[in-house]
């Protein structure tokens, strides 16, 4: 049964008021990240045979694994050599049945300790696990279906992460972040920083979030990160196992989204494109975050900041190519897909990262 009651909420506002370590939560002044070194990088390419769409990449021991639409296999996801940026093998049949995923998804997590891939598929309610290993070996038993408590239909896959023995699932229908095992919910918060909006329209606040925010667990799962785009606030949650609470929030750039509906149960929020682009993805090691970033309006950048896990701005990384998703490796490398322009079509890289 749920372990989250009104002491976790208590839990919580103490760790707002005293912060972990040095930082606190009160202050709602907007600073932008000053990195104390820049450093420009070559890329080196990978793959440009292969037709690649907007979706998302992950790395796991020697492997990048690619998920999204591609003329050379009807599956929903795709395997490349780390070293080579070889096509290797695709798998994951779309489809509504049992063991298949409804759509070719744009979210996913791993687990790289045990190489295991997790999507959750809002649209059937449930979560599929992928055994690498048993793809590589072509055994057709690679994928297993889970039906994980409290998750149901209520979250978008986009949202969905696997920390250390458990998930967590971002804006479900009862809960802004709630984490669980495959048999039992652990955690919630409802938890958000506060924007400028009066008391009665902190549902504009909560679409905003929903709207512009990427989340991202270190790999050891003790750790996450949400962070917003079109104005930025950065987020970093402490997750102690039967628990999960904020402790530090970073307020980089301050939102300036359109609304409509307001005085509605149901607001709309839209994204201002003449704020700074702020944070759009972000990957993690258990040392530093990782984030797609941009101080300027617009949605293109070629520039990866790196975050410690208490929020401060360590260093940021410039490459020559726009960045549109990416994994990084060990501290030591990023794997992307990037374009050189908007005419330009996606590929493969690897960016070489001096350690900060």
């Amino acid at each position: 049964m749920r372990k989250i009651t009104y002491i976790c909420w208590v839990a919580s506002i103490i760790v707002i008021n005293s912060g972990c370590g040095n930082n606190h939560l009160t202050s709602q002044d907007y600073e932008e990240p000053i990195f104390g070194q820049e450093i420009q990088t070559d890329i080196k390419l990978l793959n440009e045979d292969f037709i690649f769409s907007p979706g998302k990449i992950g790395v796991v021991d020697t492997l990048i694994v690619y998920s999204g639409r591609t003329d050379i296999a009807d599956k929903a996801f795709h395997l490349f050599s780390k070293i080579s940026g070889e096509y290797i093998t695709s798998f994951g049949n779309i489809g509504r049945a049992r063991g298949e995923v409804s759509q070719a998804s744009r979210g996913f997590s791993l687990d790289k300790e045990r190489g295991i891939l997790y999507v959750h598929d809002a649209a059937m309610g449930k979560t599929l696990s992928y055994s690498l290993s048993k793809v590589l070996a072509g055994e057709m038993d690679y994928v297993n279906e889970i039906h994980l408590p409290g998750f149901g239909y209520n979250i978008y896959s986009f949202y969905f992460l696997y920390l250390k023995d458990s998930f967590l699932a971002g804006y479900t229908g009862t809960d802004r972040f709630l984490v669980c095992s495959e048999t039992d919910t652990i955690a919630s918060s409802d938890y958000y920083p506060e924007l400028a909006e009066k008391k009665r329209y902190k549902a504009i606040e909560q679409q905003y979030y929903f709207n512009a925010g990427s989340m991202a667990a270190k790999p050891d799962g003790d750790m996450f990160v949400h962070a917003t785009t079109c104005g930025c606030i950065m987020e970093i949650w402490k997750n102690e196992g039967s628990t999960i609470h904020p402790c530090a929030v970073k307020r980089f750039f301050k939102p300036n989204y359109l609304t409509i509906d307001r005085d509605q149960d149901a607001p709309q929020v839209q994204i201002n494109d003449n704020d700074p682009m702020g944070i759009s993805s972000m990957s993690c090691t258990n040392q530093y975050i990782y984030a797609k970033y941009n101080n300027t309006p617009g949605y293109n950048t070629n520039k990866i900041a790196v975050f410690d896990w208490d929020g401060n701005p360590c260093v940021m990384y410039i490459t020559n190519n726009n960045i549109a998703t990416f994994d990084v490796d060990e501290d030591d490398t990023v794997y992307a897909l990037a374009f050189e322009n908007e005419d330009s079509p996606l590929k493969l890289i690897a960016i070489q990262l001096t350690r900060p």
